[in-house]
């Protein structure tokens, strides 16, 4: 297809300098069809008007989006608006305008048109952060709904976005059902003030990198976790907590529950066993272990003394910050068998170090927030 592209100011100057215009360039070449875009309000490169030759019975390309969205000129633009499209219609003597169906890619073109452009409010959905600073715009239109895809959360540098909330206080889940309502009754676009079109939405962030954990097998690396689950939940249907050897990072759990996670331990070597292993200037908080199993069998060897630092949640930890962590129905099992030579076993007994806070003691294994430090072995030992 042929098409040009004619600016106005560049054809008055042909037209003075007795050049030929891009006009008569155009219809020399067989470009007989004249299409004008009239931006109705809006501007391209400060021209109110594009005009568009073309070839009869071809159709017609918006030329700010030829060549992968670098087109030969500036797409239009209206402040506070967002171009819905083109249109066939008609504009009165006063300027109003009656819009008809709108201009699809496919149609084809044989006489001269007009098409009118079409300007939708941008009604806004503004972020703002913690600190009350509004962070974004997103322009969207009246029905449409806020974006809460990760791909599309607002990103603060040092910080981990963890979600959209209602209130600046971040108690109540932003709705992802919400629509935009447009303007409030008895406002119009003339008489709307910023308020009238503006949605707040407040994100809340967590200073430091985290890694978001929505279901079980989130549980990838080692890394500083962020709980979130499913209404609240983690829960592991009987299935293996990943084997983390020592943590040193940040577990927030933000009150949710892990429940139903097996973690079983053979022929180990290790000595500090655990869900976590060691902790190692670990910070653990507001997190619940319900239902939760670890289980440890190993072999003694027929010589020297082993000792196995065998804890629910860890064997042992050094410079670690606990709280508000809860323990109910969860259970250590410890089992030790002979060598399979038969060889004398050097006896062994299983007892409770000074802390040993992190096994099964009582109906209840809650911290009651009084330990915030927490340094040596707090575990069963087996010697």
């Amino acid at each position: 297809m042929l098409l040009f592209v004619l600016a106005l100011a560049a054809t008055l100057a042909s037209a003075c300098s007795g050049q030929q215009t891009a006009e008569e360039i155009a219809r020399a070449n067989g470009a007989t069809v004249k299409i004008t875009l009239d931006l109705a309000g809006g501007k391209s490169s400060e021209q109110e008007y594009r005009y568009l030759y073309i070839r009869p019975g071809s159709p017609i390309a918006l030329p700010w989006e030829e060549n992968g969205g670098k087109g030969i000129i500036n797409p239009p633009n209206l402040e506070g608006f967002r171009l819905d499209g083109f249109y066939h219609g008609e504009k009165d003597e006063e300027g109003n305008i009656t819009y008809g169906e709108k201009w699809v890619r496919s149609e084809r073109f044989s006489e001269d048109t007009t098409l009118y452009a079409k300007w939708v409010r941008r009604f806004v959905y503004r972020v703002y952060g913690e600190n009350g600073e509004a962070l974004k715009d997103f322009p969207v239109s009246e029905g449409d709904k806020l974006d809460t895809s990760e791909r599309n959360a607002v990103k603060v540098e040092g910080y981990t976005f963890i979600a959209y909330y209602k209130d600046k206080d971040c108690t109540e889940p932003w709705d992802e059902n919400f629509v935009h309502p447009g303007y409030p009754d008895g406002v119009t676009a003339d008489t709307a003030k910023e308020e009238d079109y503006v949605v707040a939405v407040y994100a809340k962030y967590a200073e430091g990198d985290y890694k978001k954990i929505y279901k079980p097998s989130d549980f990838t690396v080692a890394a500083n976790y962020w709980l979130i689950g499913e209404n609240g939940v983690l829960d592991f249907e009987g299935k293996n907590f990943p084997v983390l050897r020592q943590f040193t990072g940040k577990l927030a759990g933000n009150g949710v529950v892990i429940k139903n996670a097996v973690l079983t331990r053979e022929n180990v070597s290790d000595s500090e066993i655990g869900l976590f292993g060691k902790l190692v200037g670990a910070e653990i908080s507001d997190v619940t272990f319900e239902n939760c199993t670890l289980n440890v069998k190993f072999t003694r060897r027929p010589q020297g003394i082993t000792v196995v630092k065998a804890g629910f949640l860890a064997g042992s930890a050094e410079q670690t910050a606990l709280k508000n962590v809860t323990f109910t129905g969860c259970s250590l099992n410890i089992e030790v068998t002979k060598p399979e030579n038969g060889d004398p076993v050097v006896p062994y007994e299983v007892e409770e170090t000074e802390n040993s806070l992190w096994v099964n003691r009582s109906e209840d294994q809650t911290n009651g927030n009084t330990l915030t430090n927490v340094t040596g072995n707090i575990a069963l030992s087996v010697l």
